[in-house]
């Protein structure tokens, strides 16, 4: 073989080779770098400094206020309460009556002329009972203090041999309707028997 037809050859295969190389990778896909991804930031949020304070001292003044509303309130109410009390009429202390002692005198026999005119009321006091109690009889005794007016200002029935709850009560509220010469010198205490039995 010719030596320069060899060389030639060579130089051929040679340049085939490169070429196709060459080729080779201009087909093979190309590697696709990754997507930057840009980090998140958060927004700084500004935190004011705080005095504790005058923090303090705020929280103080707030129940301060609420302290002094409740106290003006008080004041108030009371103040009221005084000004109401200190507008209020006085009150009109009734006297009391002076004493009237048993120390009067009085005609007997017009004392007994005022319980004989009474004795009908009386006897009815008796026959009211009577009428659910049959056969009831007795005496009972009838003491009243006569005021220096002629008033009757007390009156006390007392059963000797009759002692009848409703016949004394009715007795003694028959009394206080009596009216009786005025006494002398003051009241005075009287009394009077009754003696009570059925009518056959």
């Amino acid at each position: 073989m010719n030596y320069r037809k060899f060389r030639i050859r060579t130089l051929g295969v040679v340049l085939a080779l490169v070429t196709g190389i060459a080729a080779c990778d201009s087909c093979q896909p190309k590697e696709v770098p990754p997507p930057v991804v840009e980090p998140v930031v958060e927004p700084k949020v500004e935190i004011p400094e705080v005095d504790p304070l005058e923090e303090a001292r705020g929280v103080a003044d707030k129940d301060a206020e609420g302290i002094a509303v409740v106290l003006n309130d008080t004041a108030t109410l009371v103040a009221s309460s005084i000004e109401a009390e200190a507008n209020k009429p006085p009150e009109v202390v009734a006297k009391k009556p002076k004493s009237d002692p048993e120390t009067g005198k009085i005609d007997t026999s017009a004392v007994k002329r005022i319980f004989d005119q009474n004795n009908t009321a009386m006897r009815k006091c008796y026959e009211r009972v009577l009428k659910a109690s049959p056969g009831l009889e007795g005496k009972v005794t009838l003491e009243v203090k006569i005021q220096s007016d002629g008033t009757v200002g007390s009156a006390k029935a007392r059963g000797v041999s009759l002692d009848n709850a409703a016949i004394n009560d009715c007795m003694e509220r028959q009394a206080k309707s009596m009216k009786f010469p005025q006494p002398k010198g003051g009241s005075v205490r009287v009394a009077n028997p009754y003696t009570f039995r059925p009518d056959f």
